[in-house]
């Protein structure tokens, strides 16, 4: 293989992982305004949160890159994309409920 040839598998899956990272974090930052700050922006001076959210915007990713690897393989394009993210939305905060609560 040559450096082109891996710099463009690269990029494609890159590219193939950006919604998933993107829809992560909105959805980690909302889980941070409604929990962390009660509604306002004052959890953004606190490390802490950002670390705690960090580590929330991962655990939806991996679970939305595995879903989309593991379970929506025989789909295609957008549908493949926009299912993974949104069933891995639900699967990880339906986990995190049962964590958190249970």
């Amino acid at each position: 293989m040559t450096t082109t040839t891996i710099q463009n598998e690269n990029n494609k899956s890159f590219k193939e992982y950006t919604p998933m990272v993107i829809s992560s974090i909105i959805v980690t930052l909302v889980l941070l305004y409604v929990d962390e700050g009660y509604y306002n922006f004052n959890w953004m001076a606190n490390i802490g949160n950002w670390i705690v959210g960090a580590f929330y915007a991962g655990i939806i990713t991996l679970i939305q890159i595995a879903i989309y690897k593991l379970v929506l393989f025989p789909l295609q394009g957008t549908l493949r994309t926009g299912l993974s993210i949104g069933i891995g939305v639900f699967v990880t905060l339906t986990i995190l409920f049962f964590v958190i609560f249970g």
